[in-house]
């Protein structure tokens, strides 16, 4: 009995976990400490044309209903009137690369009308606009880059190698 007494006492009680906030990370600048593959991140052009690896773009996003869809587009989480962008990309060499968005969406990689299946994710970087990274095992050519299943207005966009 003398042992779960002390066990009971040890654990914190609800009361107590509810009073002690969550620890906050302060960043002193968003983006500052981007890794240097990222660096174009900060810069990014607006999208136009081809997008190559190593370039950033700032896309504007159009109703999914008024893009030629690669694939059959997602729809937004929240229900809401989904946006989206439809980009060509070119790879001139293999290996592995990736794709990073500024804000919640659905990433699909075409080639000869299939989405690829990626090799990973990641969410949000801390203290970045960073929100996602999706990474593909890609081979020298051309493909699609379909976003959906958002409602912003607008994304930026990076490919880089790994």
């Amino acid at each position: 009995m003398r042992p779960l007494l002390l066990l009971a006492l040890a654990l914190p009680t609800p009361l107590a976990a509810a009073q002690t906030p969550p620890p906050v990370e302060t960043c002193g600048a968003v983006d500052a400490a981007l890794p240097a593959n990222f660096a174009a991140w900060r810069s990014p052009a607006p999208a136009g044309g081809t997008v190559h690896p190593g370039t950033a773009v700032q896309i504007a996003l159009r109703p999914i209903a008024e893009l030629q869809a690669a694939v059959p587009p997602h729809q937004a989480r929240d229900g809401g009137a989904t946006m989206g962008a439809r980009l060509d990309l070119e790879i001139a060499a293999a290996g592995n690369y990736e794709i990073l968005l500024d804000h919640a969406a659905w990433i699909d990689l075409v080639q000869g009308g299939t989405a690829l299946r990626s090799t990973a994710h990641a969410q949000a970087l801390p203290c970045t606009s960073v929100h996602k990274i999706v990474d593909f095992s890609l081979t020298p050519g051309r493909y699609v880059i379909q976003l959906s299943g958002t409602t912003a207005a607008s994304a930026r966009l990076l490919v880089i190698p790994r």
